[in-house]
């Protein structure tokens, strides 16, 4: 028997309003470990910074190692998302490389969620910490791509592409320990400092001696 209207507007609005605090939840998480660091954080910190009971909390999550494996989630999904754009849009692999370059460093200096990815990952259960491991593989891979694609049609030089987007996500992780939004080097000046490093390295020209392609 098919649910009421009234019914399934109440349901969905129920759906949404839990979803709306899950998120809230994340979010003030994040605010707090990025600042106390996981283990300086508790669930009672979280749930007080948004005047709710600690026990109401477990209503959404039901441990605070889920809470941040959740947070590894959404972190996740944007960073990948961002480069699998990239990847399969137009431009040439130059292009695209500058273009994630760009994108990726501005994603880490601009969410706080990139200060836990990049500290906080031996808090996750070994399960967890797999899952995460097996999606920072698909990140590499997907700028390993790119990076390949410049090899084979002669723009980029013939070095191992996996090592080049390691280079890059290194980059990136480091950025938010030393960046400052009122330091002497605005955001755009440090992508362009990183674009140059990379592309200037790996454009073709004279070819790289000692190093063996994967």
């Amino acid at each position: 028997m098919a649910r009421p209207r009234k019914a399934r507007g109440e349901l969905v609005a129920r759906i949404d309003g839990e979803r709306t605090r899950r998120q809230a939840l994340r979010d003030a998480a994040v605010e707090l470990i990025s600042r106390r660091g996981y283990r300086g954080t508790t669930l009672k910190d979280i749930a007080s910074e948004l005047g709710i009971t600690e026990p109401a909390l477990y209503y959404y999550f039901s441990s605070k190692e889920e809470l941040l494996f959740s947070i590894y989630l959404e972190t996740l999904t944007l960073a990948l998302e961002t480069v699998r754009a990239i990847r399969y849009g137009p431009g040439s692999p130059e292009e695209k490389l500058r273009t994630v370059i760009d994108a990726f460093t501005r994603l880490v200096v601009e969410n706080k969620m990139f200060i836990i990815f990049f500290r906080e990952k031996d808090e996750l259960s070994p399960e967890n910490w797999q899952r995460i491991t097996r999606g920072e593989r698909d990140f590499v891979d997907t700028i390993g791509d790119i990076v390949a694609e410049g090899v084979q049609v002669g723009v980029f030089k013939d070095l191992p592409a996996r090592v080049i987007a390691f280079a890059i996500l290194g980059m990136a992780a480091w950025v938010d320990r030393w960046y400052r939004a009122n330091g002497p080097l605005s955001l755009d000046q440090v992508v362009e400092v990183f674009s140059e490093l990379v592309i200037g390295g790996i454009r073709a020209g004279h070819p790289p001696s000692h190093v063996q392609r994967e």
